[in-house]
């Protein structure tokens, strides 16, 4: 059984139970010690948004019981009510473990939707906007250590908010077209963290391929007020390979660690090879004890020239499956961590390399397993649904958050803050959307200059490091034909729109990015559908080679991302059922995804 690209769904069951990794809530920056406050929980919906005016936030008690963190709209949480207002409350008591008591205790959260407030022992301690980006909160001074603490959560988020972030949750009552139910409250982790009286707060690793050397940037919560030392260290399965050691005088300090060149020149980050090297950062504070956060790192570049892709300089034809993360009983979060590995391991037995997450900011551990088992990533925004200041203001105050979380994880290569110009809906002739657009291009590589950008997926590109087509033609000599050339290219109007807004030609490579969507009609439930329907599996087989051979065809496209990987709700053309049982043979979708590509090494 190869650990890289496993055969048959038995294989990858038996793979999923084998593999083991950190618990932790966010592998990319993890302490030691945590306490986990997943599970039951009190709540109580406010339709009438009363809470406030009666003293909810002082623990009063609720009515009903949440599984956290599913979304109360989700059979899971134990609520299972797709029709909320727009208030609801969480309450929890909590005991601090009285270890902590001499350390400051910081309450996470890895996601709540959308707004919220937090108060513990009826302290207000703050507030937070935005769905997808995780937040904390120093609870120490609020504390009784009684073991009976009580934290509320107040979550605001309107149903039918158009200028609010919400990917593909849907504004109506029910879900219809591409739009699925919607998502409120607490969705992902939950959990305690204790650390001395300065703390480590963020740790970006940025690797440096032709130095073969990483620029570790370290940051404080607050400026240490005696002498302080930060110390890095570079493993490589449990070998150190480097220590570099510093003093802090303020909030935040960059080293360089250097690594053994004859290591790291054969050491790079790669789907087939994807080595990663354990770090560990450690805040030392005279008198006070210390902070160690644990991380890792791939030494890997993405770049582009002449038309083409490359992954550490060599040659990348990209494979990508859209994956939209929804699942059966828990909506937008994964029922445990196994549900990750099954989903990064399924995608690989189907010969593909990538994954664009489509519409969604997904889970750390999903990001730390498809750094160790090495699948690439594209992370895309998900999109507000109009375009005004609100709109503008409230994407721009969460996408650089969800850069920052993510800076550390090898396996993405390219961010996407438009799709399709939802949000953005006069982009070809409104020259205030232009310049949004040309705004989170350039925001996007200020804030990560190493990777990709796509402004704006499928068309109306206005500055770009791709040029991706959605094409759903179903007809493989229509697509043949149609990319054969760059001048065709160019003439094509995807969703009757242009594809490019610039004034001289692009260069930048192709790739068709959103393509196929067949549905199986003897899979698909009655008022399911797909962009195109096959009569039977091997119809569908017969289908996907054409058009799989139809691009590959092509000496221009440089890769492309099918729909999809899982059904979503009434959207049935996934290669996957919504509770992951494969429509056809895994194999034979891997042959076709290969293709002849696999001959020629791209």
């Amino acid at each position: 059984m190869s650990l890289l690209a496993p055969s048959t769904l038995d294989e990858i069951v038996s793979m999923v139970d084998q593999l083991q990794g950190p618990s932790h809530p966010n592998p990319a920056f993890r302490r030691e010690e945590w306490l986990d406050l997943c599970g039951s929980w009190e709540f109580q919906p406010d339709p009438d948004d009363r809470g406030q005016t009666e003293g909810w936030s002082s623990g009063a008690p609720f009515t009903a019981a949440i599984r956290v963190p599913y979304a109360p709209e989700t059979p899971a949480s134990g609520i299972g009510d797709p029709h909320l207002g727009a208030v609801c409350w969480y309450s929890r008591r909590i005991a601090v473990p009285d270890r902590w008591r001499a350390r400051r205790i910081w309450l996470h959260f890895g996601a709540v939707d959308y707004a919220c407030q937090v108060w513990v022992n009826g302290r207000l301690l703050g507030s937070h906007q935005g769905g997808y980006t995780p937040f904390a909160f120093d609870i120490t001074d609020a504390l009784g250590w009684s073991g009976q603490d009580v934290i509320v959560v107040r979550v605001e988020d309107m149903p039918s908010e158009r200028a609010q972030p919400r990917g593909k949750q849907t504004t109506e009552a029910r879900p219809e077209g591409i739009l699925y139910t919607r998502t409120s409250g607490i969705w992902q982790p939950v959990w305690l963290e204790p650390t001395p009286s300065v703390a480590l707060q963020s740790v970006r690793v940025t690797p440096n391929l032709s130095a073969r050397s990483a620029r570790v940037e370290v940051e404080t919560d607050r400026a240490p007020g005696r002498p302080a030392t930060i110390i890095v260290s570079v493993a490589w399965q449990g070998q150190t390979m480097a220590e570099v050691s510093q003093p802090l005088s303020g909030l935040r300090l960059a080293l360089e660690v250097n690594l053994p060149a004859e290591h790291a020149s054969t050491h790079f980050w790669t789907p087939s090879q994807p080595h990663l090297y354990d770090i560990d950062v450690q805040l030392r504070v005279e008198g006070e004890g210390k902070d160690r956060v644990q991380s890792y790192f791939g030494l890997r570049s993405v770049t582009t020239a002449n038309g083409r892709l490359a992954l550490n300089g060599e040659p990348l034809y990209l494979r990508m499956v859209l994956d939209q993360g929804y699942f059966p009983q828990t909506g937008l979060t994964a029922p445990d961590g196994a549900a990750f590995r099954r989903d990064i391991l399924l995608v690989k037995a189907m010969g593909f390399n990538g994954v664009r997450k489509h519409q969604k900011i997904e889970d750390p551990r999903f990001l730390y397993w498809c750094d160790r088992l090495g699948l690439l990533v594209w992370e895309e925004m998900p999109a507000a649904y109009e375009f005004t200041p609100q709109a503008v203001t409230r994407t721009l105050a969460e996408w650089p958050e969800i850069i920052r979380r993510d800076y550390n994880h090898p396996s993405i290569i390219a961010w996407v803050p438009l799709n399709e110009s939802w949000g953005v809906p006069h982009l070809a002739v409104d020259a205030e959307q232009q310049s949004y657009a040309k705004a989170l291009f350039h925001l996007t590589k200020t804030l990560d200059g190493g990777r990709l950008c796509v402004a704006n997926d499928g068309w109306e590109h206005t500055c770009t490091d791709l040029l991706t087509v959605h094409d759903y033609t179903q007809d493989a000599d229509v697509l043949r034909q149609r990319y054969r050339t760059r001048a065709n290219i160019l003439g094509f109007r995807p969703g009757n729109r242009p594809l490019w807004l610039g004034d001289a030609d692009c260069q930048c490579p192709v790739l068709v990015t959103e393509w196929g969507g067949i549905a199986l009609a003897s899979a698909a439930p009655q008022g399911g559908w797909g962009y195109g329907t096959a009569a039977s599996a091997d119809d569908f087989l017969a289908a996907y080679r054409a058009l799989v051979r139809a691009l590959n065809a092509s000496n221009i496209v440089q890769g492309f991302c099918y729909t999809q990987l899982t059904d979503v709700e009434q959207e049935q053309n996934g290669l996957l059922t919504m509770d992951r049982q494969p429509k056809v043979s895994i194999a034979e979708i891997r042959r076709a995804t290969l293709g002849d590509k696999e001959a020629d090494g791209r």
